[in-house]
C-alpha cells in the first residue's frame, strides 16, 4: 500500500485554509488534511441536535441496504426527526441499513435541497468564484459501504463525526479493476469488493497502486477527478463534501466512460425538479422510536 501525504492546516501548520484550494489543485494525487476545526470552527457546529433543530420533521430520502452496501438506490423518505431517532437505535434493534447520502446542500442542477445547511459548510468561502459545483451531506450508521466507484469532479470531502474508511485506487486503472461496462447503469462502478478477499476472482487488481486511509474527525481528504474509491463508515458518520468543477481538456479513460450514467442522471434531476414532493414512507417502514 501506498501513503498519502498529509498536511496540518491552519496559520501554525502546513497550509493556510486561504491556499488550501489552489494547493490542492496543483497536485496529480490525493491529500490528507488534518486541523480541519481549528481552521473552521464553524465546522463544530454539525451535530444530529443541530440538524434536528434545523430540518425538524422535513421529508429526506434515505437510501435503504439489507446488507449495508449502497451500489444502487433503494430510496425511502422519510422525517428527518424518525432517521435522527433511527441512528440512535442500538445494532440489533436495526431490521436494515438506512443512509442518508450524497444529500445535497446547495449547487448541482437542482440547486440544492437544504440549502439552510450551507452556512455550515464554511470552506466554501475560501474556494475561487466558480469552482464549487455541489455540496452534499453524508449522515449514516457504521457499516455503511459505498462501492468502488470514481466521480468526474474533485472531491474534498470532510469527516465531521465517527470514521470513515477509504480505499483508493488513481484513475485510469478501469481495465484492471472490472468496471462495469460503458452501457451498463453504472459505467462509473466496478464489480470489486476491496474490503474483501477478491484477488482469486479479480487477480488484475493486485497490478494496481492502492491506498487505504482511515479519516478520523476533523480531518479532510483531496480526491482529483476520477479516482477510484471505496467507503466504509466505522461508527455513526456524519461528512461533509464539496464537488468541484472539473477540467474537460484532454478527457481521461473514466470521463469518457462516464458519459452515459450522466446522461442518465440529467434526465433523472429534470424530472426530479417537476416532481419534488417525496413520498411519504409506508408505516411499517419507519423506524422504531427512542423516546
Amino acid at each position: 500500500m501506498k501513503n498519502i501525504p498529509s498536511y496540518r492546516l491552519g496559520p501554525q501548520g502546513d497550509v493556510s485554509i486561504e491556499a488550501l484550494y489552489q494547493f490542492c489543485v496543483k497536485q496529480n494525487g490525493p491529500l490528507i488534511f488534518t486541523g480541519l476545526f481549528d481552521a473552521l470552527p464553524e465546522l463544530t457546529q454539525w451535530s444530529s441536535a443541530k440538524l434536528r433543530q434545523l430540518l425538524g420533521n422535513r421529508q429526506v430520502m434515505v437510501n435503504v441496504s439489507e446488507t449495508g452496501l449502497f451500489n444502487r438506490s433503494q430510496m425511502q423518505a422519510m422525517p428527518f426527526q424518525d432517521y435522527a431517532d433511527y441512528l440512535e437505535l442500538p445494532p440489533e434493534e436495526k431490521k436494515d441499513i438506512r443512509y442518508m447520502q450524497q444529500q445535497s446542500i446547495s449547487g448541482g442542477l437542482a440547486n440544492g435541497c437544504f440549502p439552510e445547511l450551507s452556512a455550515l459548510v464554511a470552506i466554501d468561502k475560501y474556494f475561487p468564484e466558480h469552482a464549487i459545483w455541489e455540496q452534499n451531506l453524508w449522515f449514516g450508521p457504521a457499516g455503511c459501504m459505498t462501492g468502488l466507484h470514481f466521480d468526474i469532479p474533485k472531491n474534498f470531502f470532510m469527516q465531521i463525526q465517527g470514521r470513515k474508511k477509504f480505499y483508493i485506487v488513481p484513475p485510469n486503472s478501469r481495465n484492471k479493476l472490472y468496471a462495469h461496462p460503458a452501457t451498463s447503469p453504472r459505467p462509473n462502478f466496478s464489480r470489486v469488493d476491496l474490503t474483501t478477499d477478491f484477488e482469486r476472482e479479480f487477480p488484475l487488481v493486485a497490478q494496481t497502486e492502492r491506498y487505504e486511509i482511515t479519516l478520523e474527525p476533523g480531518s479532510m481528504l483531496y480526491l482529483p477527478e476520477c479516482w477510484w474509491h471505496q467507503v466504509l463508515s466505522l461508527d455513526n458518520a456524519l461528512s461533509v463534501n464539496i464537488w468541484g468543477n472539473s477540467r474537460w481538456v484532454g478527457l481521461l479513460q473514466e470521463q469518457i466512460a462516464s458519459l452515459p450514467i450522466m446522461g442518465r442522471g440529467l434526465i433523472g434531476t429534470i424530472v426530479n425538479l417537476f416532481n419534488r414532493q417525496p413520498t411519504p414512507a409506508k408505516p411499517a417502514d419507519q423506524p422504531k422510536q427512542t423516546k
